[in-house]
């Protein structure tokens, strides 16, 4: 299985920065398991926007065994949408994910074209489907493609953390803050998110 993780060059690049220096040498190495499934992959995303990790993982693990393990474009379409929304999905996600698996379907979109494309047309063949929009389509590029140089300036837990170490906000500042990352933005985002979702604020001296 493929994986995003912390590499040396990584390291080297970030450590550059002081204050991710301290957050890396606090946190330690880290590494993500990539999606082996591009489908399940984007339509977890999905499900998880505007949701906590927590939740989104249990209305995801919901899914998967009501469809019996086997979460693919022809079990989504087949599943009857109120029966998905005893599950906890909105109305509104189930048309999304509905609308993945038409496009999956009648080959508008082709995941094993994805891994060879610019980012910029990645964005544009994926933000064609009802629901996903620039967010979901970066969530995409990092924990399904693993692309390493993505930085989402619309995620709040991102905008968070930057706000408490760094004392910076808004859209100027955290673009001149990210462009120092490069080309491992979605290496530094990792570590943001640890940082939040750790609770390691209280270490933080």
């Amino acid at each position: 299985m493929q994986q995003l993780q912390t590499t040396q060059s990584a390291c080297d690049c970030l450590a550059n920065d002081p204050i991710m220096a301290k957050l890396m040498d606090t946190i330690g190495p880290l590494s993500y398991a990539l999606s082996d499934n591009q489908f399940t992959g984007l339509a977890s995303t999905i499900i998880g926007q505007q949701l906590s990790n927590k939740v989104a993982s249990v209305i995801w693990g919901r899914l998967h065994t009501y469809l019996e393990g086997n979460v693919t474009p022809d079990s989504v379409l087949a599943a009857d949408a109120a029966s998905l929304r005893a599950l906890g999905i909105s109305y509104a996600k189930i048309r999304y994910i509905k609308d993945l698996a038409e496009h999956v379907k009648d080959g508008r979109l082709v995941f094993d074209e994805l891994p060879t494309m610019a980012d910029d047309d990645v964005m544009k063949k994926l933000t064609a489907v009802k629901g996903i929009g620039q967010w979901t389509a970066e969530m995409y590029m990092i924990f399904a493609l693993g692309r390493k140089d993505i930085f989402s300036l619309g995620d709040a837990s991102l905008q968070g953390a930057i706000q408490s170490l760094y004392g910076v906000a808004g859209k100027t500042s955290l673009i001149e803050l990210s462009d120092k990352w490069q080309p491992y933005r979605s290496i530094a985002s990792l570590y943001l998110w640890a940082y939040i979702d750790q609770d390691i604020q209280s270490l933080w001296a």
